[in-house]
């Protein structure tokens, strides 16, 4: 049973990745596309689309929020490495120096939660559309939300992982000490 549970929990974590790269493609051609008509039309046809500009942040804040998510699934994101360096070799606290920063890492990432479901609702509430559009500005604030949930959900994946690397190493010196 614990292997079909495995197995599906697997499906499920690979087909929202598919989901992100899929969203992140269809986003940056778009954003790509939305850029390069709107200078063909204002530059060369000298007949500037009016509200074309009003696409491309909503293009490039789904690229760059489901891009971020991504990047902490590949653990590719950006982050501080001078405590590994400082430690040198030593493996119990280079692993407990790990655990803590991403404790910190997903609280953050949770707080960040917070904030954009904030933004989210405060825009629902308001309901504010673009000018020529007429766009709902909840798509930008929506991809500000999806991107913190998800990065939410990698950097506990993550924790767990190093909490259990860091738990290992305490351990193996506690057998150490007690032979």
């Amino acid at each position: 049973m614990l292997r079909y549970i495995r197995a599906a929990a697997r499906g499920i974590w690979q087909a929202l990745l598919r989901i992100q790269e899929v969203i992140l493609v269809v986003a940056s051609v778009l954003f790509v596309s939305d850029i390069f008509i709107d200078v063909i039309m204002r530059y060369i046809v000298r007949k500037p689309l009016l509200g074309i500009e009003e696409l491309a942040p909503v293009f490039a804040l789904w690229v760059y929020f489901i891009g971020a998510s991504y990047a902490s699934h590949e653990h590719s994101h950006i982050y501080a490495g001078l405590m590994h360096v400082l430690l040198g070799g030593k493996q119990r606290a280079s692993s407990t120096v790990t655990m803590v920063a991403s404790v910190i890492t997903f609280g953050l990432s949770c707080y960040g939660i917070v904030l954009a479901h904030w933004l989210l609702m405060w825009g629902i509430e308001r309901g504010e559309h673009s000018i020529y559009l007429s766009l709902s500005e909840t798509y930008l604030q929506s991809s500000v939300f999806v991107g913190f949930i998800l990065m939410s959900l990698y950097f506990l994946t993550e924790l767990i992982k190093n909490t259990r690397e860091c738990s290992f190493r305490w351990a193996k010196v506690g057998e150490e000490v007690h032979s």
